[in-house]
């Protein structure tokens, strides 16, 4: 991620802590981006979805992706009000252990691969960016399917 950031011009910081004051909430990422003044606060959180409570697990066998929703909700629920407070941009990145993204995750990696893109270099290295991006992911979810299935 931290090299698609930097073709998107931002900087990353990992195990921030100190942006929620009187608070020992540490983000695991954080992205500044100094062209339109923002920052973006992310949680990370893998989950296992047959080894989540049995409500979780019943539900991710019917609608794929559910481990992954509702690990996102509970991030956002904990998060998104102290960052609404302080004029932060929060995202909540999880991750299925099959490698299934949660939504949020798919559209911050997808619009993140589309600015590095879109930066000013030549078409030719916007478009290995973007590829060598998707094919490290589909190499990552392969060998965590992988590590399941053996």
């Amino acid at each position: 991620m931290e090299k698609i950031a930097r073709f998107a011009r931002c900087s990353v910081s990992r195990e921030v802590c100190g942006y929620i004051p009187e608070s020992n909430m540490r983000a695991d990422l954080v992205m500044s981006d100094l062209r339109h003044r923002k920052t973006t606060l992310f949680d990370v959180r893998t989950v296992d979805p047959t080894k989540s409570s049995q409500r979780v697990c019943l539900e991710s066998a019917i609608v794929p992706g559910f481990a992954a929703k509702f690990e996102e909700d509970a991030k956002t629920r904990k998060w998104l009000p102290h960052c609404q407070q302080l004029g932060l941009a929060f995202v909540p990145l999880a991750f299925e252990a099959g490698g299934r993204m949660g939504v949020h995750a798919q559209r911050f990696l997808d619009s993140l691969v589309q600015r590095a893109g879109g930066s000013s270099r030549s078409d030719q290295a916007r478009g290995g960016v973007t590829w060598r991006f998707f094919k490290r992911k589909g190499n990552l979810a392969r060998r965590i399917e992988g590590a399941r299935v053996v």
